[in-house]
């Protein structure tokens, strides 16, 4: 890492002045660069489905739950994905009905663009709201989730974001550095870069499932001119190919960049675009994609080496709720996938897609690791996930941990 022409190591080893236990390294804190909070709190306080294998273990889960949802009550569920379940498909209507005994159930997928209603749902509506006290708590809990996993900063991808979102972000004071994208149709009095009390303003989020690939370059435009970079969710070759065609250029971003053919990914790199990626699908969704995708494909999925290689500025994410905000697991991810292996990267260039950049003589958020994932690497890079986070630093205040791992700060 290179910070005002100063080399910086990432991982520097303790001096005489710091109290670490033998084997602990301290390093630049841990940004996740696309999340959803508020689907993350949300998930909280759903019935968890994102461990079932088959419809049978869906409809016990959902049975149970409604056996302790009073009658006329909300049936909130998340998770499902049905390349995990051993029918591969999801549950009818009539399915939904017998196994949610009357409770209106509205059933959000694993990835956030998919909802499943009973009939029950239907014929009351839209859901209630969660309470704004309970989607207080569970915010705060996935601040402190966040945090104790190394997180210093976070990039809120929601596609829906508005100047409301970004005001009740503000007001649940997490933690962590905010950065929130705002809907590319929402830009009005908004500024990118400015502030919304503690929550930083992002870039414009474009969403081609949404708007349509015709849309795309309107929309682009529309940011640019609003001052505005443009994130577009990209995961099909067909949508990076809009996005090229739409215009996007430097200081815009691709999120996601599932499958890339290699000459988009040359022209990704020529124009200085920013590539989102999630190392930690490869890993937890690889049976969907060996299911779903030829040899050919896989060779392009979720490219990493080949990224680093031709140029392109790549960076590390997790999408959660879809796979759990654990930059380490991200780590190990992009070491050990099993699929298109000729994208695994080292372990200093996994680090840096999750770690901070520390600029000299500017005050750094610090994460203090029981061991230093480049020992870890050379015996099992798998167990670098399950390296113990000691202490968090967030610019000298200690947010996590125990203090004696810092001493001279805060």
């Amino acid at each position: 890492m290179v910070a005002d022409g100063l080399a910086i190591s990432l991982f520097p080893r303790a001096d005489d002045g710091i109290d670490l236990p033998p084997g602990a390294v301290i390093g630049a804190a841990f940004t996740d660069h696309h999340l959803h909070l508020l689907a993350a709190a949300a998930a909280l306080r759903s019935v968890d489905l994102s461990t079932a294998r088959s419809l049978m273990e869906v409809g016990d889960t959902l049975a149970e739950a409604a056996r302790r949802t009073p009658q006329g009550r909300w049936l909130r569920a998340w998770g499902i994905e049905e390349t995990d379940l051993i029918e591969q498909r999801l549950p009818t209507v009539d399915e939904l009905d017998r196994f949610t005994a009357g409770r209106p159930l509205v059933l959000h997928h694993r990835t956030g663009h998919l909802r499943l209603r009973n009939r029950a749902a239907e014929m009351t509506g839209p859901p209630d709201p969660i309470p704004q006290e309970e989607l207080a708590d569970a915010v705060a809990e996935i601040g402190a989730q966040l945090v104790a996993a190394g997180i210093t900063a976070v990039t809120d991808a929601t596609h829906t974001n508005d100047i409301v979102t970004l005001e009740l972000l503000d007001r649940f004071r997490l933690p962590i550095h905010v950065t929130a994208m705002v809907a590319a149709h929402s830009l009005p009095g908004l500024s990118f870069g400015s502030h919304i009390g503690s929550v930083e303003v992002g870039p414009a989020k474009i969403m081609p499932p949404d708007c349509g690939l015709a849309a795309l370059r309107h929309l682009v435009d529309t940011a640019h001119q609003a001052g505005f970079p443009a994130a577009v969710h990209a995961v099909d070759v067909d949508e990076v190919q809009a996005a090229l065609d739409g215009g996007i250029g430097i200081g815009d971003r691709i999120e996601h960049l599932g499958l890339c053919l290699p000459e988009q990914l040359a022209e990704l790199a020529r124009r200085k675009v920013t590539v989102v990626t999630q190392p930690g699908f490869v890993t937890h969704r690889a049976a969907k994609y060996r299911r779903e995708l030829s040899e050919t494909e896989l060779g392009w999925l979720y490219r990493l080496r080949s990224a680093l290689d031709a140029g392109v500025v790549l960076l590390g994410s997790s999408d959660a709720p879809v796979v759990a905000a654990r930059p380490l697991d991200q780590v190990a991810s992009a070491m050990t996938r099993t699929l298109g292996l000729t994208e695994r990267i080292d372990v200093d260039s996994a680090l840096g897609l999750v770690g901070g950049a520390p600029r000299v003589g500017e005050a750094a958020d610090l994460v203090v690791l029981a061991e230093d994932p480049r020992e870890v690497a050379r015996i099992d890079p798998a167990r670098i996930a399950a390296i113990e986070i000691l202490a968090v630093w967030r610019a000298g205040r200690l947010v996590f941990g125990d203090r004696r791992y810092w001493p001279s700060l805060g």
